[in-house]
């Protein structure tokens, strides 16, 4: 059973196959963030949503200055690093990860490891084929 008042990652696919280098610009519609969100609130006003979005703009502000084109960021993979890190702390630190994966995804794989092996619950959403995938 989950209590009330938890923190809640929402984790899901960002670029998945689309990857090929756009960085910010390659995402795939992120609107099911919203969902899952509302949903949650709805069963529990007192729960925290922990929003990766939120944690990379807060790695953004911390490396790069105002003003920067996103498509001049994250070019240096120690900046990759460190954004990714952040994210991936802050599942395993979660008292529950909701990932959403109607296709594969890296990150989010690594996202439930890391929830996983912290003992956290976590709940995945997986339409079609991927409800047979070896991660979920």
């Amino acid at each position: 059973r989950i209590a009330r008042g938890c923190s809640y990652f929402l984790s899901g696919v960002m670029q998945g196959k689309k990857a090929d280098g756009d960085g910010v610009a390659g995402t795939i519609n992120q609107d099911y963030r919203g969902h899952i969100q509302k949903a949650v609130l709805a069963a529990d006003a007192s729960a925290s949503i922990i929003e990766p979005w939120d944690i990379v703009g807060a790695v953004c502000a911390e490396l790069y200055p105002d003003g920067t084109p996103k498509s001049d960021m994250f070019r240096e993979d120690a900046h990759v690093r460190k954004a990714f890190g952040t994210v991936v702390d802050a599942a395993g630190q979660a008292d529950v990860v909701i990932s959403y994966l109607p296709e594969a995804s890296m990150g989010s794989a690594v996202e439930l490891h890391s929830a996983s092996a912290a003992g956290r619950h976590i709940l995945v959403v997986a339409p079609g084929s991927m409800a047979g995938n070896w991660v979920v």
